[in-house]
């Protein structure tokens, strides 16, 4: 997107690469991107980009082949997740205790890369997490993985309408 810019009739004008879309709601689901989205209309967003700490699993023989892949499950009060991906389950830490990667913007370049894997502080989280996923006590070994993800200070999401 290269601006953002809203009409008299609160409609939007979104501009990108290919060209114009005219749109009558605008989501900001940018991720990483999602303070320069909000610039684009004057909203400074409480969010940073900080380090999340996830497993990933080898194949699971369970979960390779199946039309469809399970739902994303997640604990609340133990603060953990685990989802499927292909044919593995990446088994993630929803504590916000990584660190932030505070910039004053998100680089325009940036793609699925990976920060240095740091699981100090999300290694008990993650390895007691079998009493509630009993299933993944039976699990292949799972490497550590430590991708950026933004949150608001709190760890909450974001959701509703803008003032703008």
């Amino acid at each position: 997107m290269l601006s953002l810019s809203q009409r008299s009739d609160g409609s939007w004008d979104v501009v990108t690469d290919k060209g114009t879309v005219h749109a009558e709601h605008v989501v900001n689901c940018a991720g990483l991107w999602a303070r320069e989205i909000g610039r684009m209309v004057g909203i400074d967003l409480p969010v940073l980009a900080m380090e999340h700490h996830y497993l990933i699993t080898e194949d699971i023989p369970e979960l390779v082949g199946r039309p469809r892949e399970f739902v994303n499950t997640t604990d609340y009060a133990g603060e953990i997740y685990v989802r499927q991906e292909r044919g593995g389950a990446p088994d993630g830490d929803l504590r916000t205790t990584g660190r932030d990667l505070v910039a004053p913007e998100t680089p325009d370049d940036f793609s699925m890369q990976l920060l240095p894997t740091m699981c100090r502080g999300s290694r008990p989280t993650l390895s007691s997490d079998s009493s509630i996923f009993p299933r993944s006590a039976a699990w292949a070994s799972a490497r550590p993985s430590t991708p950026p993800f933004t949150f608001a200070p709190d760890g909450n999401p974001l959701v509703g309408r803008s003032a703008a």
